[in-house]
């Protein structure tokens, strides 16, 4: 018996667009991210999910609700789906985070992958983690089933590196996980597969 996992980008955020690093902050969602949501929730209009997830943080909501009006289910909502938090880093763009915080942007970009990002930010080995906790939940709790999840782009590329066996050092070998994206993988007789990304 296998699950079936649909992983979902949330739209662009006005702090995408402005290259503002968000991390657990909530930033809304633009007109180009709502037109996203609205397209993803027209691509899924008739897939039959049983069970809807979303990180709880607003971007993920509010492109979690434009696929739901389709579907008319209630949606879970899970703070181990948010975003890798950073710390001193969130809230601020790339410009301000070289001139100030220069060592917490070296981490964010380092291959260490247990140095934490000052400010209470995960270090990536933390970050990983959690996303395999949700994950590997969700491949007993939801067993048979069709799983819709809407999470961030991060929480893709990490978990994406589990199931195909890379180090999270190798995470520059994926593409960029686009807004509004749809990535969907496979839990079988105890592994996950990659069936698709980023389409």
């Amino acid at each position: 018996m296998s699950t079936q996992v649909y992983l979902i980008r949330h739209g662009e955020t006005m702090w995408n667009k402005e290259r503002i690093v968000q991390g657990h902050l909530n930033s809304e969602l633009s007109s180009e991210g709502r037109s996203q949501a609205k397209a993803v929730g027209e691509k899924l209009k008739d897939y039959n999910f049983d069970v809807i997830y979303s990180s709880d943080l607003d971007r993920a909501i509010d492109t979690a609700n434009c696929i739901n009006k389709h579907h008319n289910q209630v949606i879970i909502l899970d703070e181990l789906l948010r975003e890798r938090s950073l710390g001193v880093l969130e809230g601020k763009n790339w410009n301000t985070i070289r001139k100030n915080h220069k060592e917490a942007g070296d981490i964010y970009h380092s291959e260490d992958m247990n140095s934490e990002i000052p400010g209470g930010g995960e270090s990536k080995t933390q970050f990983a983690n959690r996303v395999k906790i949700f994950m590997d939940k969700i491949a007993v709790q939801e067993e048979g089933k069709k799983v819709l999840i809407i999470t961030h782009g991060w929480y893709i590329i990490y978990f994406i590196n589990t199931v195909l066996g890379m180090s999270h050092e190798e995470k520059s070998r994926l593409h960029y996980v686009r807004n509004g994206s749809i990535s969907k993988v496979i839990y079988q007789k105890g592994e996950w597969f990659l069936e698709k990304f980023n389409t």
